[in-house]
């Protein structure tokens, strides 16, 4: 409800895959918390390659991914399509050809922030990613 009152109720419904084309260069922070997972492998480049074209000049696009397999918990999560190792998801992140670099001096002061729920989740790796 604050973002809300302060920047009103523009939203935009769309698939990641389909970015392209929308209000590029524009955005100073992307926040993408429990999706990548659900995005086929064959589509992750094309989403980060979007991700990295809304983001504005010196914007941060803050990463966080569930890579718990479904052998590891109580209940499996059947929309997970993408469950990888964190090593791997940060290979992808960070390719050759993404202008972003990593920023690890923001993740070290994310490390156990606990006055925000969920961020970020104890269990989920994150990153973030800065454009020059």
């Amino acid at each position: 409800l604050i973002v809300q009152s302060k920047f009103g109720n523009h939203f935009i419904q769309t698939r990641l895959e389909d970015l392209a084309g929308g209000p590029m260069n524009n955005y100073d922070i992307l926040f993408c918390s429990a999706t990548l997972e659900h995005i086929p492998m064959e589509s992750i480049r094309l989403v980060l390659k979007n991700f990295s074209e809304l983001l504005a000049p010196g914007g941060v696009a803050y990463i966080e991914v569930d890579t718990k397999p479904d052998s590891q918990r109580d209940l499996p999560e059947e929309s997970h399509v993408n469950i990888r190792p964190w090593d791997q998801w940060l290979l992808n992140i960070y390719s050759p050809g993404l202008p972003w670099t990593r920023d690890e001096s923001v993740e070290a002061s994310l490390k156990g922030q606990i006055g925000f729920p969920g961020f970020p989740l104890p269990d989920w790796s994150f990153t973030v990613a800065r454009m020059p």
